[in-house]
């Protein structure tokens, strides 16, 4: 009888053990479902569209925001998360700018590339999502996971290109930490 009551009693232990771990990880897995709603959709319309660039979100400390230039010259940068700017901003980005960043997505074959470059096991990367319009059609590259490493080149020229614009403030959002 002592042996009966001592299993089950383990097999309690057991079972409220792995609910614990269960909930855990249930838990643990919602900034996976949520991570990519974290970043407002910029406006993309292929039409008047000449380049979009969006970090995602990852675990850590990665940049959130989403960077949209349009026909106009008009320049949208909406940061949520681990930059310097957090919330909607505007500038008018110069046509020089926005063909050096054509040019370099040129030079790095980047209109040739897959549009997507994943690996849905890999959890803790964020994704990049770059869009350029050439002859009147937005090619778009989503990337997460065994990119191509030139496409750093055309990252970083992106990250150039947002430093150094004067941005006016849209609206400031606090920060989703």
């Amino acid at each position: 009888m002592k042996i009966h009551l001592l299993s089950v009693l383990v097999l309690v232990l057991i079972s409220a053990g792995c609910k614990k771990k269960k909930d855990a990880v249930v838990q643990d897995s919602v900034p996976v479902q949520t991570a990519p709603e974290a970043i407002v959709a910029p406006q993309i319309n292929p039409k008047d569209t000449v380049l979009y660039y969006e970090r995602g979100a990852c675990f850590g400390t990665c940049p959130i925001f989403s960077f949209v230039v349009y026909a106009d010259g008009k320049g949208i940068y909406n940061g949520k998360n681990h930059v310097n700017r957090i919330g909607l901003y505007q500038t008018k980005v110069n046509d020089s700018a926005v063909h050096n960043i054509i040019e370099v997505a040129n030079k790095i074959g980047y209109f040739g590339m897959q549009e997507l470059y994943d690996n849905p096991h890999v959890t803790d990367l964020p994704t990049i999502r770059t869009g350029i319009s050439q002859n009147g059609k937005l090619k778009k590259v989503a990337s997460r996971y065994k990119a191509p490493q030139s496409l750093k080149t055309l990252y970083q020229e992106l990250d150039s290109l947002i430093e150094n614009q004067n941005w006016n403030v849209i609206s400031k959002n606090q920060s989703n930490n």
